[in-house]
């Protein structure tokens, strides 16, 4: 590669250390190094863009866009689905089965934002494909932006460089959508029109200066002060941690930052060149692909199955693994296909082995989904092989949702529980504890939208089980009461179902499986959790349903296996059926109390 694009390669190379220390948890903002890349990306693209003419233009134009990414996308996600098939509970093994599917038909920002609409949770760290969202955008930007091109052209055949007015159109568009506040962060974040602008800044940039001579490409000092200004402006947003700016305005600063040195880079002094065009750091940016891919694979098998703790001497041998994953990548997957792609008939000899590949791995991934990640007995989980069947994880946790419905009952007591999932988890520990002679259930999903049959159940109900989220706080409690006030019902009989967590991956103890002490072990979860639990027992008292202190062992550290081995959660979130039957022994004290007192205690009204 010659110096004049080595630039940039380091800027690549800047972008991939942002990323990957934002995903072992050094840099908060290093996220933003995908925003980067989006803009180069852009930038490399434009010129491929505007020489689209024709159908079969747009076709090799996009296959041999495809065939670069595929093998390397192809190889990580069977080495994923392999060292699953050891390591890995079902649930989380049909989860990655899911991402296989989805990160090989480039649709992972899609699957990301329907099963992790916030990318920033901490559980987003176990999976191992989690971070081939991106390619979901880059890959649907490719063909969405190459059938729009064509079709513009077809209808406007005499226009001249149409190509820089569609970009700056599409570029408005996706900015003006990107700024509205009718869209959620999740919608911004996976979903391909918020980010056009990114690539169309690149591209603009790239046909805007193609063949020009400014004069101020002469005046090198002046380029060269205003690229060692923006570059260190752009660092302070990667890797500075201070919030000093809203996420929103930090991404626009970093796309016009990247934008901005990709004019001046290229008019440097031929002394800060060498610096900018740093050979050993162009390398990395070079690299930089398959580091992305294998990072995170490494940073979430490590987190999975060892530990979550990753200090500094096992950072760097983490770093280590990948540069070593990630050479092998670059020398022996992408350098090959992209030599074989520049001979005449090269393209047929990727794709031949290419498809093969891919079916094995779809094909794999296709099963396992079906059977729900289930390979072999899993005793604790009351799960088998012969047994297995699609869904069939959250099928337990799903029944709940037959509770949703008016009380029918005369001469029982009347329990409502109000909440999102974990009520739901609470409405399935209600079950499990044998009432239903004593007390009719009923359920309502917490959307802040109840309809007048739910507030006629809301009126009707004896106890009304409000039950909090994955973290301790009000989860809309500050709103569910004047809702109460409004129909005429009082906190008299209001209990609050506190939250619950069994740390962030049951994979850590199931590699311990073959241990004599396998059913001894526990998790940590966070302090907050403790503190939160305590808060709001002093708080609600009587009112307040704990959740934490029933299966803590001490040192902030939680239960995983019931007293009858059975997997509390797997998930970590969620209860199984054995953990729901847990919990109904548990809270059998409170949960016969409270039938005794018919309508439940007396709420604290001086609070």
């Amino acid at each position: 590669m010659t110096q004049r694009f080595n630039y940039l390669d380091v800027l690549k190379a800047i972008a991939i250390i942002a990323v990957v220390l934002y995903h072992t948890g050094y840099m908060t903002f290093g996220y933003l190094g995908v925003d980067v890349f989006l803009v180069i990306n852009g930038y490399l693209l434009a010129k491929g863009f505007s020489g689209l003419n024709s159908i079969r233009g747009g076709y090799n134009f996009l296959i041999k866009r495809i065939l670069r990414l595929w093998p390397v996308v192809i190889a990580a996600s069977a080495v994923c689905l392999l060292w699953g098939s050891y390591w890995m509970l079902p649930y989380n093994y049909f989860d990655l089965a899911q991402h296989a599917i989805a990160t090989n038909l480039f649709a992972n920002n899609i699957l990301m934002s329907i099963k992790s609409s916030d990318y920033w949770n901490t559980f987003n760290e176990y999976k191992p494909l989690m971070h081939m969202w991106y390619l979901g955008v880059v890959v649907q930007f490719y063909v969405a932006f190459t059938i729009l091109l064509l079709a513009i052209k077809k209808i406007f055949r005499r226009k001249k460089d149409i190509t820089i007015h569609v970009i700056g159109i599409c570029s408005i568009i996706s900015l003006v959508l990107y700024l509205l506040p009718v869209f959620s962060v999740s919608q911004k974040f996976y979903y391909l029109p918020f980010r056009v602008f990114e690539f169309g800044a690149g591209m603009w940039l790239a046909l805007f200066i193609r063949d020009k001579s400014f004069k101020i490409y002469e005046r090198k000092n002046l380029m060269t002060a205003l690229s060692v200004m923006v570059y260190a402006l752009l660092l302070v947003l990667l890797f500075v941690n201070n919030a000093f700016m809203p996420p929103a305005f930090r991404l626009l600063m970093t796309v016009l930052f990247s934008s901005i040195l990709l004019f001046t880079l290229p008019h440097v002094t031929d002394r800060l060149n060498v610096v900018f065009s740093n050979k050993a750091m162009a390398a990395v940016g070079r690299w930089s692909f398959s580091i992305y891919v294998w990072h995170q694979i490494v940073l979430a098998f490590c987190r999975y199955s060892f530990t979550s703790d990753i200090d500094f001497p096992l950072f760097c041998l983490l770093m280590l693994i990948t540069l070593a994953l990630s050479l092998l990548s670059y020398f022996l997957i992408e350098q090959p296909v992209s030599r074989m792609m520049v001979r005449d008939g090269g393209m047929k000899k990727v794709i031949v082995p290419t498809v093969v590949l891919l079916v094995m791995v779809l094909g794999s991934s296709f099963y396992l989904n079906a059977r729900s990640g289930v390979i072999r007995d899993v005793p604790e989980l009351d799960t088998y092989k012969e047994s297995a069947y699609s869904r069939m994880h959250i099928a337990y946790n799903e029944a709940a949702h037959r509770f949703d419905k008016d009380f029918e009952s005369v001469g029982k007591q009347r329990w409502l529980v109000v909440g999102d999932s974990y009520g739901r988890d609470f409405v399935n520990i209600l079950n499990e504890a044998d009432i239903s002679d004593k007390v009719e259930l009923s359920y309502i999903v917490r959307d802040g939208k109840y309809d007048g049959s739910e507030r006629k159940r809301m009126a009707d109900a004896d106890i009304i089980f409000y039950s909090m989220s994955v973290r301790p706080g009000l989860a809309g409690i500050d709103k569910f009461i004047p809702l109460l006030d409004s129909i005429g019902v009082g906190t008299e009989n209001l209990m609050f179902v506190g939250s619950k967590l069994f740390g962030y991956s049951c994979g850590q103890v199931y590699s311990h499986r073959h241990d004599t002490d396998y059913y001894d072990l526990t998790l940590e979860i966070d302090e907050v959790y403790f503190t939160g639990n305590d808060k709001y027992k002093a708080e609600w008292g009587e009112h307040y349903i704990d959740m934490i202190t029933p299966v803590a062992t001490g040192n902030n550290r939680v239960r995983v296996f019931s007293d009858d081995h059975k997997i509390i959660s797997q998930d970590c979130e969620h209860l199984t059926y054995g953990g729901a039957r847990y919990y109904a022994k548990l809270l059998a004290p409170t949960i016969d109390k409270l039938i005794q007192e018919n309508t439940g205690p007396t709420f604290l009204t001086e609070r």
